[in-house]
């Protein structure tokens, strides 16, 4: 018990870094990204997928590459946690143990209902990338998501987030695909 509530704080401290800034918005172009919800929350997702490239780093990772996608009420983080564009594969999905073991990929999906936000974060999983050049990153992934954190608005730009320790927290199972392209504006962060 201790090594997942430990991994989950890691992890929502990453997610407080990379996920609490404002949604981006990005320029028209023809990427993609879709996905299949299901379990706690029910819902097919599509939505434009856009990739960004740190240039520092986001401690514990050295500059993280991030694919985010999103759409109304829903949004996806796939984060690739050692910097760089992500290699042609299947990489591994899943919490991180703790700080000196890291998986390659984080994901996370967020559903926001009600001035609150449930932040559902991969446990187990994979995501393969089938192509990846400085134009363009394709793929497939399937993972299983716990909510490992709730947060709620208290302002026009200002969100509290909380870990949550749910013995039997929500799951959902989530499978999809994108074609990200570079995000060529400014990220909220």
């Amino acid at each position: 018990m201790r090594a997942r509530i430990k991994g989950g704080l890691v992890l929502a401290a990453l997610v407080a870094a990379a996920g609490c800034a404002e949604p981006m918005t990005a320029p028209v172009d023809d990427s993609w990204f879709n996905a299949s919800i299901e379990g706690a929350v029910m819902s097919e997702y599509s939505g434009a997928g856009h990739f960004y490239q740190f240039t520092r780093s986001l401690a514990p990772w050295p500059v993280p590459w991030l694919l985010i996608s999103t759409n109304g009420n829903q949004r996806f983080e796939l984060l690739h946690r050692s910097g760089g564009l992500p290699e042609v594969g299947v990489h591994e999905l899943r919490l991180p143990v703790d700080v000196d073991d890291p998986p390659p990929f984080l994901a996370n999906y967020i559903r926001v209902e009600g001035g609150h936000e449930d932040r559902y974060m991969a446990v187990a999983g994979e995501v393969e990338v089938t192509e990846s050049t400085a134009e363009r990153v394709s793929g497939t992934f399937r993972f299983t998501a716990e909510r490992r954190a709730v947060c709620t608005s208290s302002g026009s730009n200002f969100r509290s987030c909380e870990g949550t320790l749910e013995e039997d927290p929500p799951v959902i199972e989530v499978s999809g695909s994108f074609e990200a392209a570079p995000f060529r504006g400014r990220l909220g962060f």
